[in-house]
């Protein structure tokens, strides 16, 4: 059964989950579709946050004696500021490197251009 399950499940993870949780930035593909693959990952990891802060709000004020709306709401916290955090220094490093490309690509067309 579990095997089954597997099956069903890894393509869904790899196909939808891992593309927003951990995106990757490939320098060969288009400035806006990382644009966009960035985008996508903090609307969702920013909703999750969004969500365990409001679980944390709501403990506050009703019951304060919860474990489990604590612990989800930490949970939710976490799972959504950790991808968004990643996401912008992976971002960040993306843009840098091909900063560095683009530099590397005049400096080496200088000489040429002064002849």
């Amino acid at each position: 059964m579990f095997e089954f399950l597997s099956i069903i499940l890894e393509p869904i993870l790899e196909i939808i989950f891992i593309p927003i949780f951990w995106p990757e930035f490939d320098l060969e593909s288009s400035p806006k579709f990382n644009w966009l693959r960035l985008l996508l990952t903090l609307a969702v990891s920013l909703f999750l946050a969004g969500a365990g802060v409001w679980l944390l709000l709501h403990l506050l004020t009703d019951s304060p004696d919860s474990m489990v709306a604590l612990f989800g709401g930490l949970l939710l916290l976490a799972s959504g500021g950790v991808p968004a955090g990643r996401a912008v220094i992976d971002f960040i490093d993306y843009r840098r490197t091909m900063r560095r490309q683009r530099l590397a690509k005049t400096e080496a067309e200088k000489p040429y251009q002064e002849l």
